[in-house]
């Protein structure tokens, strides 16, 4: 590991390591098919705001819509209607590879956020770096020397 990875207590990891935010690795889940009244919508409008993002679509409206609009796609999974973890996992790969090898800064996930069968609201929710988790740790840290 690299002496810039963060580190809790003795354990180091470099996806725990914050660097400056040049690109955005963005997950756009999205369906398939167009079924799904404004959620698609939403969700692409949302993909078209972020700044600084390159994108790895989960279905593939959310693909189509974001090759027209001439935003970056560095990968498109399709993915069946109840999709599998196994069927998902390689996207996950593919963007963990890139932040691993520096290609991404951040890996962030847009999805809908399941309100009620009437309200789903896309939702922007970063996953890397973990460095919550870090604050986390600290804090739980701090809460038994205390």
């Amino acid at each position: 590991m690299c002496s810039s990875d963060l580190k809790v207590g003795e354990f180091t990891h470099p996806l725990l390591t914050k660097r400056a935010v040049k690109v955005r690795g963005i997950l756009l889940v999205t369906p398939d098919k167009g079924m799904a009244g404004a959620l698609n919508g939403n969700l692409i409008r949302l993909a078209a705001e972020q700044k600084d993002a390159v994108f790895v679509c989960i279905g593939r409206k959310g693909a189509q819509a974001l090759a027209r609009s001439g935003r970056k796609v560095l990968a498109d999974f399709p993915v069946s209607d109840r999709a599998a973890f196994a069927e998902v996992r390689p996207a996950a790969e593919y963007l963990l590879k890139a932040f691993a090898d520096g290609a991404v800064d951040t890996v962030e996930v847009l999805f809908a956020h399941f309100k009620n069968t009437m309200v789903q609201s896309p939702r922007v929710q970063r996953l890397l770096p973990a460095d919550s988790l870090v604050a986390q740790a600290r804090e739980r840290s701090e809460e038994h020397h205390v």
